[in-house]
């Protein structure tokens, strides 16, 4: 059965995947290759290029003209004697470059070579025990990072191993371990330290120091040597056992762990990234993070910080500090990263079985591996120099003999005193190493060994791309290559130099990455880190708008503000004229209140600032310190819409509410009700208007307030700012544009339609043509101004202000003139014209209606106890009043029959008498268009009695009044009318807008009287 199990494990061999490597050239096939299937394995026999790492170093020497490699190779060429045999080392380890571990496995692996090689060549000749000398046979079989191919074959090298030499990571490692221990044969491992490989397994080492010792060095150095407060992990399964011990040895040290982050095995750059921009956050940003991951790791941590563009004030590494691998991976961005290891070329050190010193075995290493030296090549060679340390102290071969005295000894080695604890692993301290600045490596704690000083904080990135790749460091590197040059004699290197500076480029790089310049009245740093450089300051153009365009926009506003305080002392004054008072004079002071808000948004058009932040001066780069004037400039921006807005609601409205007025009062007047409506009985309509337009603008300011921002137009080949333009912007602004365009394009179309309903009224409470007028002339502006508007908007600041501020003048000053204009026209142009002609009454002309009630002045109806009028003029084209019904003979138009008139209230229960009349007066309306009329103005007398008499000019039939309206020429006074229209002596046509106390017509009695006169005269 026992014969049948290596057997077994061939067969399972050949199904383990594997990836094809060719052999090392020169190596011979081993014995035991084929019963691996296609699993890697090499040889390395005492006769097969023994010393060979010695012969590069010392050929090329010898090339140089050194004697002492003549001398050297003379000796090594002499031969030895193994009369015991040789020993095989079994190594299961990464081989192929494809595996996960290749790097670190092979560093592992050329060390192995160069110990073996030293041990069997001349003079030392391999190891003794027991009186013979044995050669050193190393076989090396790969094993692809999978422990179950490391535990298969393990089992099938063991029969010809008499050691093991342990793979890297304690998962592998633990397998190797488990097959020496069942064969009873010592395993010794450089690259496990968790307890479960060697616990319970008296022969099985670990050189590899402890993981709670890693940190002992580094946090104390910290603590001590800096003023980091803060400190953070991230690690992954495996190294991650590094990082543990940090919470404890922080606390000791009164440093803050802020958290531990663990990571799946093998993190990726993508998995890291999260990571390290929480840690770029403020509120977090440690000062030191200690990442404990394999090779690949690290590489990624220190991709995922530059992605992030941070990097904390001192990054600690747990393996890869000194790979050249990593530093390949990493490049400058290794600089002045802190690491811990075991050994460096510095330490002072002779190894007792390969009698090398640290500063001897690098050059070799380099030079026969290619790569740099790092503690695992160290690490390398001290497991195979305790081993044989131990055999020839145990002179011995046998397990026990050779185990014990390992539990025992301390060992000299390349990498220091090994010295094994109870479970058989090395509990050595560790050192804290850095990078500098030309990317060596450097021991900084402890105090008694370092070599160099501890940089603190480390630099940043964009400081690093600064110094080595911009033109603003070129002129530092140019003094390193001069420097270089003087001191190898690198005349080509210092004409690099030279060609790689500019000297109005060159500066001194900044922390930030940002450049110093020399001059920094002519020139400013441009550009960070690899960009950053000294140029000459370029001036930007910034738009601002011109201060004569504002002064002009001042201007408009400061005219539309006067027109409207004049306009409303004017409407005051002349508040109980019928022009003024049909037209209702507090709708008209809102409606010059709007205009005035509305053109008051000229104001903050024209605030403006440069950047939202502030410019560094010296780099021209922003800052993160806000602007002082961009509050001020925001609040403007928000402020145009809301007085543009408000001021358009405010003014509509009140044209809305006062036809609107108009509108119930002779809907109601047409049924014969009397009605008395109140301005506040209209009101709702300002106050739902405004109330919408107020809830929108808020929630803009809420959701998505406009907010000062400024556009770069042009920049020049270096990526400085030529040209920019300012303006209000917000990302969520067009939906709420959208709603108060449709709103204020809805509020048009119901003023429109007002417009059209009341077409029909008499024209002197109906202003319907007027607001259809502003209205259209409304459209024009925007269908004009707008499309020029988005065509400029990001062009010039200028244009844009202008046609802004143009749109608001235009509309506010519209609905100004349009509303205003006939007014004043007809109170003081038309009747200074009929007084110009020798007309001697004053006349109002604010055309004829054709439907509805006509309208009449009501005298004689105070109800303060005067007698009604009865004298009643018989001149043929006059017009009398007679108990409030006005008669008018229509000679001129050569009719005999005479028309009544009729001027009413509509107040309930007026006779049938009354309601015959308003149906004869509607018929005749109906064929034929009434007649103009001229104003004839009445005034109470002293006593409060109205009488009237006949003009003293009996020339001119239509002149009449009471005897106090006539002055000596027969004219009314103009000092003393007020309150009349064309229709004659009555106030508004519905007394429930001017005078709530008039009372409706006469009763029935009246009434009679009033068909008896009529019936005479005819």
């Amino acid at each position: 059965m026992n014969a049948l199990f290596p057997l077994l494990l061939r067969v399972v061999l050949l199904f383990l995947p594997t990836t094809p490597t060719a052999r090392a050239s020169g190596q011979p096939v081993d014995p035991l290759a084929g019963t691996l299937g296609n699993t890697l394995v090499l040889t390395r026999e005492p006769d097969d290029g023994s010393v060979s790492a010695e012969a590069l170093v010392l050929a090329a020497a010898s090339e140089s003209g050194g004697g002492e490699a003549a001398s050297l190779s003379s000796s090594s060429g002499r031969v030895c004697n193994y009369d015991g045999g040789m020993l095989t080392l079994s190594h299961p380890h990464d081989l192929n470059p494809t595996d996960r571990h290749f790097g670190i496995c092979n560093l592992f692996l050329r060390a192995y070579e160069m110990a073996v090689d030293r041990i069997n060549s001349y003079p030392r000749c391999g190891l003794s025990a027991g009186g013979k000398r044995y050669g050193l046979r190393l076989r090396s079989y790969g094993i692809e990072s999978n422990p179950h191919k490391s535990l298969a074959a393990s089992k099938v090298m063991e029969p010809a191993t008499d050691f093991f030499l342990g793979p890297y990571t304690s998962g592998l490692t633990d397998k190797v371990s488990q097959v020496a221990h069942d064969a009873n044969k010592v395993m010794i491992a450089p690259g496990s330290y968790f307890l479960f490989v060697y616990e319970d397994r008296p022969a099985s080492f670990g050189v590899l120091p402890l993981p709670g010792n890693y940190l002992r060095q580094v946090v104390p150095m910290l603590a001590t040597l800096t003023d980091a407060k803060t400190i953070r992990a991230v690690y992954e399964p495996g190294p991650g056992a590094q990082c543990l011990a940090l919470p404890e040895l922080a606390e000791a040290h009164g440093l803050t762990v802020l958290g531990m982050d663990e990571v799946p095995r093998g993190p990726t750059r993508d998995v890291l990234l999260p990571i390290a921009r929480n840690m770029s956050r403020p509120e977090e940003d440690p000062d030191v993070v200690v990442t404990c991951t394999y090779e690949a790791g690290c590489a990624e941590w220190m991709a995922a910080l530059r992605e992030a563009r941070w990097s904390p004030r001192a990054q600690v590494f747990s393996i890869c500090v000194g790979l050249d691998t990593f530093e390949a991976e990493v490049g400058t961005d290794a600089e002045f990263v802190i690491g811990m290891s075991p050994w460096d070329r510095s330490v002072q050190v002779v190894d007792g079985a390969a009698n090398w010193t640290s500063e001897e075995f690098a050059p070799l290493f380099e030079a026969y591996s290619g790569r740099g030296v790092a503690y695992h090549a160290a690490l390398g060679v001290a497991t195979v120099s305790a081993l044989v340390q131990a055999i020839e102290r145990a002179d011995a071969l046998e397990t026990d003999e050779v185990a014990r005295e390992l539990q025992t000894g301390v060992f000299p080695t390349l990498f220091g005193n090994v010295q094994f604890d109870g479970n058989g692993q090395n509990d050595m301290p560790l050192l804290a190493l850095q990078y500098d600045s030309t990317g060596g490596v450097g021991v900084v704690y402890p105090p008694e060994i370092k070599t160099g000083e501890l940089v603190y904080p480390m630099p940043t990135f964009d400081e690093r791309d600064c110094v080595h790749l911009s033109p603003c460091g070129a002129g530092a590197r140019m003094e390193r290559a001069e420097a270089s040059a003087a001191a190898g004699g690198d005349e080509e290197g210092a004409a690099g130099g030279a060609a790689d500076v500019h000297a109005n480029y060159a500066g001194t790089c900044l922390p930030d990455g940002t450049c110093r310049c020399s001059s920094s009245a002519e020139q400013r740093s441009i550009g960070v880190g690899s960009t950053a450089a000294c140029h000459d300051v370029v001036s930007e153009d910034i738009n601002y708008v011109a201060p004569a365009l504002k002064a002009t926009g001042y201007a408009l506003f400061a005219l539309q503000l006067s027109s409207s305080l004049a306009l409303a002392t004017w409407t005051a004054r002349y508040r109980n004229r019928t022009a003024v008072k049909a037209a209702q004079p507090i709708f008209l002071v809102l409606v010059l209140i709007g205009a005035a808000v509305m053109c008051s948004s000229i104001v903050p058009m024209g605030y403006e600032t440069s950047y939202r932040y502030l410019e560094d001066p010296a780099t021209g780069e922003l800052t993160e310190t806000p602007n002082p004037d961009v509050r001020g400039v925001d609040a403007a921006c928000m402020a145009v819409p809301w007085l543009v807005v408000v001021g358009f609601v405010v003014s509509y409205s009140a044209l809305f509410a006062k036809t609107w007025r108009i509108k119930k009062i002779y809907d109601e007047a047409r049924a014969m009700r009397r009605v008395k409506i109140d301005p506040k009985d209209v009101a709702f309509i300002m106050a739902i208007l405004l109330s919408a337009a107020v809830v929108v603008l808020v929630t803009w300011q809420l959701v998505a307030p406009l907010k000062w921002e400024r556009e770069i137009l042009a920049v020049n080949e270096l990526g400085q700012a030529t040209e920019s333009i300012g303006k209000c912007s917000s990302d969520g602004a067009l939906p709420f544009l959208i709603v108060l365009a449709v709103f204020i394009f809805g509020c048009l179309l119901f003023a429109l339609y007002l417009s059209y309903v009341t077409r029909k009224m008499p024209s002197d409470f109906n202003e319907g043509k007027w607001v259809t007028a502003s209205i259209l002339s409304t459209f024009q502006i925007l269908v004009l101004a707008v499309p020029v508007l988005v065509i400029v908007v990001n062009v010039s600041s200028d244009a844009y202000y202008f046609v802004r501020a143009a749109i608001v003048f235009l509309i506010g000053g519209a609905v100004t003139s349009f509303v205003f204009g006939p007014k004043i026209y007809a109170l003081h142009v038309t009747m200074r014209t009929d007084d110009q002609t020798g007309d001697k009454t004053r006349r109002y002309d604010f055309g004829r209606t054709t439907r509805g009630p006509s309208i009449a002045v009501i005298s004689g109806v105070s109800g303060i106890g005067g007698s009604r009028s009865s004298a009643v003029s018989a001149v043929p084209g006059a017009s009398c009043i007679k108990d409030g019904i006005e008669f008018e003979d229509d000679h001129e138009n050569g009719h005999d029959d005479r028309r009544r008139r009729v001027s009413f209230i509509g107040e309930k229960g007026t006779d049938e008498a009354e309601d015959n009349a308003l149906e004869e007066e509607k018929e005749e309306e109906g064929k034929k268009a009434a007649p103009e009329k001229e104003e004839e103005g009445y005034k109470k007398n002293k006593d409060e009695a109205e009488e009237i008499v006949p003009c003293p000019d009996e020339e001119n039939p239509r002149c009449e009044g009471t005897a106090e309206d006539l002055d000596g020429d027969g004219v009314r006074n103009e000092e003393e009318e007020e309150g009349r229209n064309d229709r004659g002596n009555m106030e508004d046509p519905v007394q429930g807008i001017g005078n709530e106390k008039e009372e409706a017509l006469g009763g029935a009695e009246g009434v009679e009287s009033d068909r008896e006169a009529m019936q005479k005269n005819s």
